[in-house]
């Protein structure tokens, strides 16, 4: 993992130094889902929709009693122990993938979204996989717990035979469902937003209520090396994170322009 240590990187070490990660703190994965049972988010005890026990750095939801079958915070959502899975009605999808039904398992089968996840809060120091920036630090041991800033999982898009998708109208139910669990008293922070964008299926009036409700939108700015901002590119209040190599210049399939605020 170059990019946290090199010269050119992100100096990880010297903010690890200062904080590992918070476990107050709550960051949404929001893309084609997380593998919440992945042993380096999840920890050596995974959490899931029936089961809120875990050591990992997996966020689960104060207000949800697991596997009881009620919608206990009064939300639509029956037991979203660790988040929720909005894709439903979706054809073309790869063998195996949900898309038929919103329920409450945002797992992932495209993987994206569980690299996205692993880059913000994998288990940090614990001899498995990959560090998160918030992951926390643990004791060094395989397998060791979990410390580090906590992981709600929202599943928008899926895997299809040629690649990966995600739908506007299922980003804007999932940030309308961050919004609300911040207004609830979740300390949710940030929302990881590492997909193309446009204005539609209600997601401008979304933005701008998470926006409101104190939670930074983070979207990468695409990878088709182009200066044109797509929807969230170009939509105030929202920080556009271009990509950067190993010598410290653009990444030659960034995209660039004065709409990206910061580059890594």
């Amino acid at each position: 993992q170059w990019d946290l240590w090199d010269k050119y990187g992100i100096d990880a070490d010297l903010a690890w130094s200062v904080l590992t990660g918070n476990e107050t703190v709550v960051v949404v994965g929001m893309d084609t889902g997380v593998r919440y049972f992945h042993k380096d988010l999840g920890g050596n005890n995974p959490p899931g929709p029936a089961d809120n026990d875990t050591d990992g750095n997996v966020w689960v939801n104060p207000y949800e009693i697991p596997g009881n079958g009620i919608d206990d915070e009064g939300n639509g959502k029956v037991d979203d122990v660790v988040g929720w899975d909005f894709v439903t009605g979706v054809a073309g999808c790869s063998s195996g993938e949900d898309c038929s039904t919103q329920d409450n398992d945002p797992r992932d089968f495209h993987g994206h979204g569980t690299h996205t996840a692993g880059t913000m809060a994998a288990i940090t120091n614990n001899a498995r996989g990959v560090a998160g920036i918030a992951g926390g630090w643990s004791d060094g041991t395989t397998g060791s717990a979990g410390n580090g800033s906590k992981i709600m999982c929202m599943r928008i898009g899926w895997a299809t035979p040629g690649g990966g998708y995600v739908r506007m109208d299922f980003a804007a139910q999932a940030m309308n469902y961050v919004t609300d669990m911040k207004n609830r008293g979740v300390n949710v922070a940030a929302v990881n937003a590492s997909w193309h964008s446009s204005n539609s299926g209600g997601i401008d009036l979304a933005v701008d209520n998470l926006l409101a409700a104190d939670v930074m939108l983070i979207h990468a700015a695409g990878n088709s090396g182009s200066s044109t901002p797509d929807y969230l590119g170009g939509k105030a209040g929202v920080m556009n994170v271009a990509a950067t190599d190993k010598s410290g210049y653009r990444a030659y399939f960034s995209n660039y322009g004065s709409w990206v605020d910061i580059a890594a």
